[in-house]
Parts: structure tokens; C-alpha cells; sequence
């Protein structure tokens, strides 16, 4: 025998022989057994006798020898390759489970690792599911185990022919019904099974491709550690010389009906099958959820196109400051000479006192950016308390647009501010859009002689598509 972790060989009286590294003995060449649509075939391939492994015409390591059987060449009804008539093919006993939530006590099913062609067989004198492999379907595999459901979600219980399944540590199934017998299960989006013993310290199920078997562990999901997929089996299910039919074309979705995918029925078992003929369990198409917008509104199903917006909506107190002679950011604009009391109010004052405002001054709130679409509106809520004491002026406000450049494109002031709330209201001078990618500034002149700080007040200040 070989010491595969060094390079030492035992002969069979335990003496020690001496092997050099990576040794394989290649003996002949096997060759290539072409494969069939009924037969798997086997790729042309030395074998090591030492280390069990296989490997090409040129001693390049395989990872398998297996060449798949193709799929069937129907002419007129008939595989020209080995005969198989058209829709004979019968229908499995074994229905992949995609969600938990359909399962319920009595159900029959089985564990399967699709990635290895392996399905769960007897214990025997194992503490273990045992691995039973096949060849394309499960119905291929003989002495499957099938277990029964019982209990209900949340503390499931299998029992096989052989007794009910427990645990009392990880790495330790037993079929008598010792320790901890209830299971949740969960499937994820893609198909996987993660099977754990209301005892969560006991593990859940894996397949272990390394020592082939099902069992539970603690260890984490990995190459050789895989989760196991649930299969449900129905001993009544028969067989059926499917006569497909026409093939009926896919109805696509749209944003407001669902679709149908391409697909035949055949007219004896009534089931349905893809353009392959392989059977499918829904001809759902999901809707769309892409709308064909024409001067804002969906041409399929009428919903109006939402207009873009960049908001300053100092009511979530995205970000904080105090200080009224700085410049911070706001989501995506820059302010100078404003506050909100580092965080503590859900508006923001603009203009600090006589001595705040002398350094800073005209005060404002500039996009950080360019803005990617067009701007139709802008929109400034100054809520109740601006102007609060004598003193406090407004000299001139307004909105500015720059280019990317940096050239002034347009002026727009405001109207006269009070002490109670109101909202204002921008558009271009000239009764036109500005364009997609220009700068704006909201921009307050103020005047200010006492010792408050907070001339103007704004909660929200919008711009609009």
C-alpha cells in the first residue's frame, strides 16, 4: 500500500519500500468506448493501480473518464442511433421539491446530490445514509431509501423502513429513534435543501463527496461538503407514451400579463413539456418589469413614467453640522453657512449671527455634481420661525445654473420671505427645461445684526425632472 501523504510504499509483509514522489503506475492504454443514447461511455485513459487515478493519452491527470450519453436524434419519430420510439420515454417516479412550504406529513421523499449522481440508500450497520449512485435519473438507482414525513414545519420527522431518524451529536444519524428526531427543512432559489436537527449543535445534512454519504455535520458547505437537494416519490407514478403535439409558440410577458413559455401537452397525461420535451412544472412567465415609456406614459399598460428628483431633505438628518461659517455635504449637495444643530433639528438654519455672517455670506446649498437629467422645477420649503428676530434680513435669494463649465446660464430669484411656511417654486426664465448636466445653486444674501444664528429656515429643497 501506498503512504499517499509522503512517498513511502508497504509491501504486503508492512516492509517499507522506497517510492519516489508522484510515482504512478500507468500500465496500458485503455481505449475510448464511445457513448450511446442509451449507455454512458468511457474516455481513452491510463489508470494508476497505486493511486486509484486516471489519466489522458499525454499522463494528464482526469478528473473523470465518464462521457455522457448524448441526447436521442429523432427522425420521423424515430432515434436513428438505437431506435427508441418519440415520446416513449416515462415518467419519473421522483419530483424535485423547489419549496419547503408545499410539504406535509406523509409525504415520501429522498435526499439526492445532483452534482454527484448520488441519492440516499440504507443505513445497514452505518450511522450514516449510505450513497447510492445513478447513472442520469434516480430512477436508474436500485434500493433507494425512501422516508416519510411526519410531524410539521418547524420539527419535521423521517422514517424509513429500517426506523425513525435521530441524532444525539453531530457526525452520528442513527434509525432508532434515539435522541433528537425533528428536523427544520429550507430550500433556497437554487434548489438546495439545508436540513438541521431542532438541536442546532447536531448539524445539518451534507452530502460528503470525499467518503460518499449523507449525514449530518457541523461543517461548513464547501467543494467536497455539499447540500443536498429533496426529492418527493410517488410509487403510483406510471408510465406514459407522451403524444406531444404541435408545439405552442411562448406568449411573452409584458409589464401588465404574464406569459407563457414555449411548450407541447401531450394529450394522455396532459403534462407539459419545453421545446426540449423536457417536462416543466409551470409555463409561467414572470410580468415584465420593463415598461415601454412614450412621452411618460407605458404604451402597454398606460402607468405614468416617475420623474427623476434629487433631494435636500433635511428632515432625515442624513448628515450633521454646526457650524455657520464651513462648507459639509448633504446627500448630494454641498452647503456653506447653514447648520442643523449636529443633527438635532430636522430643518436647517441658513446665516449665522452679525459675527458669523460677516465671514460668510451670501450663504448657499450647490449640487455636488452635474445632474443627469434635465431639471424642470425646483422647489425650496422654508417652514415657520425664518426672520425670527428684528434684524434679520433677506437681501435677494434665488436660484442659480451654471453649465459644466462653470458659465453662468441663468438667474432666477425668489419671492419675498415671511416668518410662516411656504413653498417656492423655480423654472427657467425663458419657459424652457435646463438641460442635463448643469450645476444649481439655492443662494441666500442676507443681513444680519443680532447675536442669533439662523436667518432663513428650510426643511426640503427639490429639484425635478
Amino acid at each position: 500500500m501506498i503512504d499517499y501523504n509522503g512517498t513511502k510504499e508497504f509491501g504486503a509483509n508492512c516492509q517499507l519500500v522506497s517510492v519516489e514522489a508522484n510515482q504512478h503506475n500507468y500500465g496500458i492504454f485503455v481505449d475510448e468506448v464511445p457513448a450511446t443514447c442509451k449507455q454512458e461511455g468511457e474516455l481513452g485513459h491510463y489508470h494508476c493501480d497505486l493511486c486509484g487515478k486516471n489519466f489522458d493519452v499525454n499522463k494528464e491527470e482526469l478528473e473523470t473518464i465518464v462521457i455522457k450519453k448524448p441526447a436521442h436524434n429523432f427522425v420521423d419519430g424515430e432515434c436513428t442511433a438505437c431506435g427508441e420510439k418519440e415520446g416513449t420515454q416515462v415518467t419519473s417516479k421522483y419530483t424535485k421539491v423547489a419549496d419547503a412550504s408545499t410539504l406535509k406529513a406523509g409525504d415520501q421523499i429522498v435526499f439526492v446530490c445532483e452534482n454527484k449522481k448520488a441519492v440516499i440508500g440504507a443505513f445497514g450497520k452505518e450511522k450514516f445514509f449510505t450513497s447510492i449512485s445513478y447513472a442520469e435519473n434516480i430512477d436508474d438507482a436500485d434500493n433507494v431509501i425512501i422516508i416519510t414525513l411526519g410531524g410539521s414545519e418547524g420539527a419535521w420527522t423521517f422514517t424509513t423502513s429500517e426506523g425513525l431518524i435521530g441524532t444525539s451529536a453531530a457526525k452520528a444519524l442513527n434509525c432508532k429513534g434515539n435522541g433528537t428526531t425533528t428536523w427544520t427543512i429550507s430550500i433556497g432559489a437554487d434548489g438546495n435543501a439545508t436540513i438541521t436537527s431542532t438541536n442546532t449543535s447536531y448539524g445539518k445534512i451534507l452530502y460528503n463527496s470525499g467518503s460518499p454519504r449523507f449525514l449530518n455535520y457541523t461543517s461548513n458547505v464547501s467543494a467536497s461538503m455539499l447540500l443536498p437537494q429533496i426529492y418527493k416519490y410517488e410509487s403510483n407514478a406510471t408510465s406514459c407514451e407522451h403524444d406531444y403535439g404541435t408545439l405552442i409558440a411562448e406568449i411573452p410577458a409584458t409589464c401588465n400579463a404574464e406569459g407563457t413559455i414555449a411548450h407541447y401537452e401531450c394529450s394522455k397525461c396532459h403534462k407539459y413539456f419545453d421545446e426540449n420535451k423536457n417536462e416543466v412544472d409551470s409555463l409561467t412567465i414572470e410580468k415584465s418589469s420593463n415598461h415601454n415609456f412614450v412621452d411618460g406614459e407605458c404604451t402597454a399598460c398606460g402607468e405614468k413614467e416617475a420623474k427623476k428628483t434629487l433631494s435636500a431633505d433635511f428632515t432625515t438628518k442624513e448628515s450633521k453640522n454646526n457650524n455657520y461659517t464651513d462648507s459639509w455635504e448633504y446627500g448630494g449637495f454641498t452647503i456653506i453657512g447653514a447648520a442643523n444643530n449636529n443633527g438635532g433639528w430636522a430643518f436647517v438654519k441658513f446665516g449665522g449671527n452679525a459675527t458669523n455672517l460677516g465671514k460668510c455670506n451670501p450663504v448657499y446649498i450647490v449640487t455636488t455634481d452635474e445632474i443627469n437629467f434635465a431639471v424642470n422645477e425646483i422647489t425650496v420649503s422654508i417652514i415657520d420661525g425664518s426672520l425670527a428676530k428684528n434684524g434679520m434680513k433677506v437681501n435677494s435669494w434665488g436660484v442659480k445654473v451654471q453649465n459644466a463649465s462653470g458659465n453662468l446660464v441663468d438667474t432666477v430669484y425668489g419671492g419675498t420671505i415671511t416668518s410662516k411656511a411656504n413653498i417656492y417654486s423655480f423654472k427657467a426664465s425663458d419657459g424652457v427645461t435646463w438641460e442635463k448636466g448643469y450645476i444649481y445653486t439655492v443662494f441666500f444674501d442676507l443681513s444680519n445684526t443680532t447675536k442669533t444664528n439662523g436667518v432663513i429656515l428650510v426643511d426640503k429643497i427639490t429639484l425635478s425632472e
